[in-house]
């Protein structure tokens, strides 16, 4: 709040006491407002830049990479207005890794996810290639590329992007193909050892966002489709491919998995189904391991948002943050809103932080990230300033939500066995003097001010990593997992 001067009468102390509770009520009444003019900022226009990336569709995941830039993909722009993989650092600042000609696949608007091993980039295309049904490929951050995969009918054709389990290899999903037309789960290896794992039969198809890795090492997942309505499910499979299906939406309680699910510090796994609820627009949910479901919110289509696309992440204060794709301000840009950015907590008390105007963003499909600096980032499919012809419309923006989060450390990868290596993600690492597994020192060597190398420690059990430098410590989002 303002400061004030020292009031000296009675009088003026019985009136600004009832100044400051009439200020206190609209604070809180005014939260959101006050919250959209000091934390959201655009860093980067798509389309206001000759070949260059457009916004994202889903999944469009971010990866934060070791030199502290951030790492994704755009479906559109790029040379051949075939997408583009590139890097952003946290002021803006915008290179391209590699755009896409066709041969090497069409349509990488799945995103980049980061190798644990190696600091590379994976991702996939959605179209193109040798088979014309896209590809998987890896791409370094100064921009060395290679291809890894080119799918063919019968592998499908990716719908989601990569995510690395604890064996070191990678898995996805496809929608069609595979032996009964309803897309496959895949394994491939860093070096591009390709392998299906499941075949889906009809219980879960249309899955648009990337498994997620859970505590026990299985892979979780949520479809628009399939289950025992044809609402959409969320499953479970192993990396051996044993397949579960953990829970059918109703459409009362959700329906459409959309953007993926994030296992919660409590073990449960939060998500956002893209319709269903009070208005049929959408719900926050939470699911134990085991299948049981809960609502925790149910959005009402107008001031809320609508139509969830981007997932959920847990933030370091234990909240989680969110998008919608529509709902928020209503303008002649955006009759049905141009969307939101939202925080919810675990037990399911709903804010809105930012409602985009078209001018600053529209239509966040893209997954959302929390950098290793608190700062939230994210992209939108529309808006903003940029008028590429090509892309037919406002080319999108790549933005930043400062909600006053705490820096954390980011694990790479969440587990592992004793004496075995783990990059630790941070900012002012050239002053660190220790490194700690559950409170067992490590020994570590210092790559940059933005990553560390450690060595799990010979004693060291299942807790958070910490980084000492001098007064400060930076401790990881979650527990790392020791595998003994």
């Amino acid at each position: 709040m303002d400061s004030r001067e020292t009031i000296r009468s009675g009088e003026e102390i019985m009136k600004r006491c009832r100044v400051a509770r009439l200020f206190v009520l609209l604070s809180i009444v005014g939260a959101v407002v006050a919250a959209h003019a000091q934390t959201y900022s655009v860093l980067y226009n798509f389309g206001t830049q000759p070949a260059r990336p457009w916004g994202e569709n889903a999944p469009g995941l971010i990866a934060q990479g070791r030199n502290g830039w951030l790492y994704s993909a755009g479906g559109g722009g790029g040379t051949q207005n075939l997408g583009a993989a590139y890097g952003i650092s946290t002021s803006g600042a915008l290179t391209v890794l590699h755009s896409f000609t066709g041969a090497d696949g069409d349509f990488p608007g799945a995103g980049l996810t980061a190798g644990a091993a190696d600091g590379i980039f994976y991702g996939t295309t959605a179209a193109d290639g040798t088979y014309l049904n896209g590809t998987v490929y890896k791409v370094g951050p100064t921009g060395a590329f290679a291809t890894l995969h080119q799918f063919s009918w019968t592998d499908g054709f990716p719908s989601t992007g990569l995510t690395q389990a604890l064996d070191g290899n990678f898995y996805g999903v496809t929608s069609g193909g595979g032996t009964y037309g309803y897309g496959v789960i895949y394994r491939i290896t860093p070096t591009g050892q390709f392998s299906i794992i499941y075949q889906s039969d009809g219980s879960i198809y249309n899955v648009d966002a990337p498994l997620t890795l859970g505590n026990d090492g299985a892979l979780y997942g949520g479809s628009a489709g399939g289950g025992l309505n044809d609402y959409g499910a969320l499953f479970k499979v192993t990396t051996t491919g044993q397949f579960a299906l953990l829970y059918s939406f109703d459409q009362v309680n959700g329906a459409g998995a959309h953007g993926g699910m994030y296992q919660g510090t409590d073990g449960n796994f939060y998500g956002m189904a893209r319709r269903g609820g009070i208005a049929d627009s959408g719900v926050v949910f939470k699911m134990a391991p085991a299948g049981v479901y809960t609502v925790l919110y149910q959005l009402n289509g107008t001031t809320d948002g609508q139509y969830p696309l981007t997932g959920l992440i847990q933030g370091s204060d234990g909240n989680f943050y969110g998008a919608t794709s529509q709902g928020g301000i209503v303008s002649s840009a955006c009759p049905a809103g141009c969307g939101t950015v939202f925080k919810v907590t675990p037990q399911g008390v709903y804010s809105v932080l930012h409602s985009f105007t078209h001018t600053d963003g529209d239509s966040p499909y893209g997954a959302i990230y929390q950098h290793t600096n608190g700062v939230i980032y994210g992209t939108t499919r529309y808006g903003g300033t940029g008028t590429d012809s090509a892309c037919q419309a406002n080319c999108g923006v790549f933005f930043s939500v400062n909600a006053g989060l705490a820096p954390y450390a980011a694990l790479m990868p969440i587990a592992g066995g004793h004496g075995g290596g783990v990059a630790i993600l941070g900012q002012g690492f050239n002053g660190a003097t220790g490194v700690s597994f559950g409170g067992v020192s490590a020994s570590f060597t210092i790559v940059s001010d933005t990553c560390i190398v450690a060595t799990v420690p010979t004693f060291a059990s299942t807790g958070r990593v910490t980084v000492t430098m001098g007064r400060q410590l930076l401790s990881s989002k979650r527990n790392f997992v020791v595998l003994r």
